[in-house]
């Protein structure tokens, strides 16, 4: 009886098992990790995976395939030769540079068209269920919902920004809605409330002509595809890294879900080399990383030393990912190639962690309660640290800034001040009081969308609208009409009146002189 039953539910379950396609065709690291955990989840309940990136599979999963993208790896590899990110980093706030990842965006999105295996996959009769697209000014891989008939779900990886919100209508008030990749928070004077408005009229116009771009990628590919805007209807719903834990809070519509720290996974062990120094730091240790993209040997010989010089005189042990050993450095500090982050912040042991403030690692940190100190380099870097500084549990450094002083006097403020572990402790305890688990909320809304065919239920009316219509332009256009045509009538009947009582009185007195 327990066999029947247990065939059963197995057939059950393949029954209602679809077929998955993700595209995470930018290569950066963090990108596919998002991907790569919510779809192994997706694998685990028997659905059928398959994986389009640039980072082959390091081991076999069950129900998950992966198609390689070399392209735009070897893209990415070019820049970092040219010295892409140290430029990219040094002047991030530059308009040279914002161009410089424009470019970088519509070049990686045509790559992927090109790619021979995934050209077999998409001109096959292959049939897909949904497509799971990491959301990065590609619009041009909306055509695939088109082409294997099926909705698309987009992940915002760096959270909640203005390149999500007009794709699902979601609304964004420039007066309290900070730019996503401008280092400012919810708390806006007026020059930053200006500010604020430039930069995002500017970013809308800019997304504009990049849709055009993408557009012509379209025909260069497929030359009957339909325009960006109606493959963008699509779009059933955007599975968003955020949490108002981490982010400035903002409104959101129905089909944009929050499902940020989703990545977070168990606390495996620690290698023993690692375990065993960290387990030694009695009095604690500092973890430093500036992440997988902006590598800590991108920094010149000047800071380093002054990194150097500032942890040496810090009483604490200090764990350091660098892609390169030291000689002669201090004796408390540890050098690793590669270390698994998650576990490492969660070593009761850690005093601070001193990061790029990029938007992974911040979450892994406030999951652990673990106060940072933050370095941004470039896009979200620029808004996730100033946000955490105002939220209490971060201090930020300018890279141009790093020196043993800043460094060692912002440690010193760190390890002095309880407020920043407090502050700390207690986002942590927001991100992680949730009614449902981030991942499990994610793959209920990706089956929700497989079971409702598009969940077009969710998507609110302003999709349905032109821009102007939305921003009731047309409504004030019409109003100011009558408003003018009301006015213009008053003058009028003002006018005629006034002409009578001037007649009148002229009759009156010209009757008045004849009788006289």
């Amino acid at each position: 009886m327990l066999l029947k039953v247990t065939s059963l539910l197995l057939l059950l379950n393949y029954c209602n098992a679809a077929n998955i396609l993700g595209i995470f065709h930018h290569p950066g690291k963090s990108h596919h990790m998002l991907g790569e955990v919510l779809l192994k989840a997706m694998a685990s309940r028997g659905h059928k995976v398959t994986m389009v990136s640039p980072f082959p599979l390091k081991e076999p999963f069950p129900n998950y395939r992966d198609i390689v993208t070399p392209e735009t790896m070897q893209d990415m590899n070019n820049r970092i030769k040219n010295e892409w990110f140290q430029k990219f980093s040094h002047n991030s706030a530059s308009i040279d540079t914002f161009f410089m990842l424009l470019n970088m965006t519509v070049t990686q999105a045509d790559l992927l068209f090109q790619n021979a295996e995934f050209k077999k996959m998409w001109t096959s009769n292959e049939k897909v269920d949904l497509i799971l697209i990491d959301w990065m000014f590609n619009e041009s891989h909306l055509i695939f919902s088109k082409i294997f008939k099926c909705p698309i779900i987009l992940m915002a990886t760096a959270g909640t920004a203005f390149n999500v919100n007009y794709i699902v209508g979601n609304t964004a008030p420039y007066s309290y809605v900070p730019f996503k990749y401008f280092p400012i928070t919810d708390k806006m004077n007026f020059w930053e409330r200006t500010m604020n408005t430039i930069v995002h009229v500017s970013a809308e116009v800019v997304s504009y002509y990049q849709r055009i771009k993408q557009q012509k990628i379209l025909h260069r590919y497929i030359p009957d595809a339909p325009s960006i805007d109606e493959l963008s209807k699509n779009v059933a719903l955007v599975l968003s890294n955020g949490h108002y834990s981490y982010e400035t809070r903002r409104p959101s519509v129905p089909n944009s879900i929050d499902i940020g720290g989703f990545h977070v996974g168990e606390v495996k062990q620690l290698p023993k080399d690692i375990k065993a120094y960290l387990d030694s730091a009695k009095d604690g240790f500092i973890y430093f990383s500036l992440g997988s993209n902006m590598k800590s040997i991108f920094l010149d010989e000047k800071k380093l030393n002054g990194i150097l010089s500032a942890f040496s005189k810090v009483n604490l042990k200090v764990l350091w990912k660098l892609e390169k050993d030291i000689p002669n450095k201090p004796k408390n500090i540890k050098i690793a190639k590669w270390l698994p982050q998650n576990d490492v912040l969660a070593h009761p042991n850690i005093k601070l962690f001193i990061t790029h403030g990029g938007l992974l690692s911040t979450i892994e940190s406030i999951h652990h309660g673990v106060p940072m100190i933050g370095i941004p380099m470039f896009g979200d870097q620029n808004s996730n640290v100033p946000t955490g500084v105002e939220a209490g549990y971060t201090l930020r450094i300018k890279p141009e800034e790093i020196c043993e002083e800043a460094l060692l006097a912002n440690i010193q403020e760190m390890l002095r001040n309880e407020t920043y572990s407090k502050k700390a402790k207690l986002h942590s305890d927001l991100l992680r009081n949730q009614p449902i688990k981030p991942l499990d909320k994610g793959v209920f809304w990706m089956e929700h969308v497989i079971k409702h065919k598009g969940a077009k239920h969710l998507a609110n009316a302003s999709m349905n609208l032109h821009w102007y219509q939305n921003l009731l332009i047309d409504v004030f256009i019409f109003l100011f009409a009558i408003l003018l045509s009301v006015i213009g009538l008053c003058y009028l009947m003002i006018r005629l009146v006034l002409k009578m009582f001037i007649k009148n009185k002229r009759i009156s007195q010209l009757k008045k002189k004849k009788n006289n």
